[in-house]
C-alpha cells in the first residue's frame, strides 16, 4: 500500500490527537515547532479538535485500547523471559550428565529438569508454548512443525506421568 503524503492540516491534527492520548495538553509553540504550521491554523485546528463532542469518547477508547494491547505484550515479554531462564537452566543441566528423551522432550516444553513431572505441569507449559507458537496468536510463527513437536512432547512426557517410576 503506498504511503499517502499528509497535508499541513493532518499533521497538525494528528499531533493535537497524539499529544491528548499521551495526556499532554497541545502548546501551540510545541505543535509549531513539530510540525511547521502557521500560528493561526494550529490555533483553528486545535479548537476544532477540542470542541470535537466525541474526542473525549475516542480519547477513553484508544486508552483503552493500548492500555490492553501494553499488558499483553508485557504479559508476552514476561512468558519469553522465563522461557529463556528455563532455557539456559536446561542447557547447564545438559552439560551436567547425557541427554534421554525424558530430558529432550522437556526441554522443549521448557520444564525444568528438577521439576516433578505431573500432567497438570505438562498440559501449563504445553499451553503457554503453544500460545507462543500458535498461528492464531502470532502469525510470524505460523510453521506448523513447531506446533507438531511440541504436541509430541506433550504426548510423550503425558505418557511418563503415566508410567509408574522405576525402581532404584
Amino acid at each position: 500500500m503506498p504511503a499517502t503524503k499528509l497535508t499541513m492540516q493532518q499533521r497538525v491534527r494528528r499531533f493535537i490527537i497524539e499529544s491528548l492520548l499521551r495526556r499532554r495538553f497541545p502548546y501551540v509553540r510545541l505543535v509549531r515547532e513539530k510540525t511547521g504550521a502557521s500560528y493561526q491554523d494550529i490555533l483553528l485546528i486545535r479548537n476544532d479538535v477540542l470542541r470535537d463532542p466525541h474526542i473525549d469518547d475516542d480519547l477513553a477508547l484508544a486508552l483503552e485500547v493500548g492500555y490492553r494491547q501494553g499488558l499483553a505484550d508485557e504479559k508476552s515479554r514476561q512468558r519469553v523471559s522465563r522461557y529463556s531462564e528455563l532455557q539456559q537452566q536446561l542447557q547447564r543441566y545438559v552439560t551436567r550428565q547425557e541427554t534421554d528423551d525424558e530430558t529432550y522432550y522437556r526441554g522443549i516444553l521448557h520444564i525444568s529438569p528438577e521439576a516433578e513431572l505431573h500432567p497438570s505441569l505438562v498440559r501449563e507449559h504445553f499451553n503457554d508454548a503453544a500460545r507462543l507458537f500458535h498461528p492464531d496468536t502470532n502469525p510470524s510463527a505460523s510453521d506448523a512443525r513447531l506446533i507438531n513437536l511440541l504436541q509430541e512432547a506433550r504426548d510423550y512426557l503425558l505418557k511418563r506421568c503415566a508410567q509408574p517410576p522405576p525402581n532404584r
